[in-house]
């Protein structure tokens, strides 16, 4: 048996047990619980079954099965909130399963909590096959090193090695922080002149600009950032990245239409099926297309079916990269409801495993009786730092 056989059987037989499932649930509940209402609850994990959970998550993390990876992922964060202090070198140890996950941004979130530089105080074998993976996960842009997950990786080489991708990725999957350090560096290296980045809302074109602008003005860059469509000319701009919507897209090319770029970004590219906008995007695709038949074109989306969809627009072929099941975080769903006849008293519930659990009963400072203001009130409400009169 070779030795991926042997991890894929050794991982199915763990995830499969009985009690594994069971500890594994508890523990979710505990974390859940304690970083919304800031208390453990009172079937909290024993030390001993937190130990057993980390050291099933070292053999989970190992595994190519995204639900395995995933219990990996929550075990290691759970148990560095609710048992920091409890075993030594915990954050060692965490250190290693992270790294099996290649998710090492959440490494440095964890250094970073905990106030300590990162430590390789480990075995030999796990300190080697670590830095290896961090060092292949490594790029620099200008005199900065920035670690990718192993996802943003295999982006940061399906950017490089093809002329035209599409992205369809969960939201957390942190296929925008690829794609615009990807578009930086192609800047950096001097052969890209005019990049668009069209974005589906105004909100978005003062984050995007904001990222281009503060790392060029750290790496002392002065490429200009322009977020209104006027031309080159106009804004005196030898060089730079035009971050619009399709709306402000369409002006720029109306006013001039042989305006080209050498690379088109589409975040949020499943918006072209939102009716007359998505259709504005679509024609704007098709100009910018016919404009400069070299222009290399980069989708990102939501999960979708049909990621080569867009290859239709561009009149191209174009190479599709899917991810439903890596994220660099966990995410919970949690229903926050309001009781008619207890109207000062909050119902939580999580979503585990296709069953709603109750997770607690919260009393409010005020009664909530209107739909809107409670929607108001409970988003204001646990946006709060926690308070002790929380717990009711």
């Amino acid at each position: 048996m070779n030795e991926s056989a042997f991890i894929h059987k050794l991982s199915s037989r763990v995830w499969n047990h009985q009690q594994f499932q069971k500890e594994l649930s508890n523990l979710n509940f505990s974390n859940v619980y304690y970083s919304i209402l800031g208390t453990t609850p009172h079937n909290m994990p024993s030390e001993e079954e937190a130990l057993r959970l980390i050291k099933t998550a070292a053999i989970l993390a190992d595994s190519e099965a995204p639900d395995h990876r995933r219990a990996a992922y929550r075990i290691a964060i759970a148990c560095l909130n609710l048992f920091p202090l409890n075993f030594p070198n915990l954050e060692n140890i965490l250190h290693i399963i992270l790294g099996k996950l290649g998710n090492f941004p959440a490494i440095d979130f964890m250094f970073n909590n905990l106030k300590t530089s990162k430590q390789y105080n480990l075995p030999s074998m796990a300190l080697y096959e670590l830095i290896g993976h961090e060092l292949d996960n490594t790029i620099t842009l200008g005199q900065d090193e920035i670690v990718l997950t192993d996802f943003q990786r295999r982006l940061w080489h399906e950017f490089s090695d093809h002329k035209n991708v599409s992205v369809s990725a969960i939201t957390s999957a942190g296929k925008s922080f690829a794609l615009q350090r990807f578009l930086i560096n192609e800047m950096l290296a001097g052969t890209t002149r005019f990049i668009l980045y069209i974005v589906p809302t105004r909100a978005l074109i003062g984050q995007v600009s904001e990222v281009f602008s503060n790392w060029f003005g750290r790496l002392g860059k002065g490429y200009q950032i322009s977020t209104i469509p006027q031309t080159p000319k106009e804004l005196a701009m030898d060089c730079g990245i035009y971050v619009l919507t399709q709306e402000r897209t369409h002006v720029l090319l109306t006013d001039v239409p042989e305006m080209a770029f050498d690379i088109v970004v589409v975040d949020e590219a499943q918006t072209i099926a939102a009716g007359a906008r998505g259709v504005l995007l679509q024609i704007v695709l098709e100009k910018l297309a016919s404009a400069k038949r070299d222009t290399k074109f980069l989708f990102g989306a939501a999960l979708t079916n049909n990621p080569a969809f867009y290859s239709c627009i561009i009149d191209e072929e174009i190479t599709s990269v899917k991810e439903t099941s890596d994220s660099p975080v966990a995410q919970n769903i949690i229903s926050i409801e309001i009781n008619p006849n207890r109207s000062k008293y909050a119902v939580m519930q999580l979503y585990h495993d296709t069953l709603w659990i109750d997770l607690a009963e919260v009393e409010l400072t005020e009664p909530l009786y209107d739909e809107k203001a409670t929607l108001a009130y409970l988003s204001y409400y646990w946006s709060e730092p926690l308070r002790l009169d929380r717990t009711g």
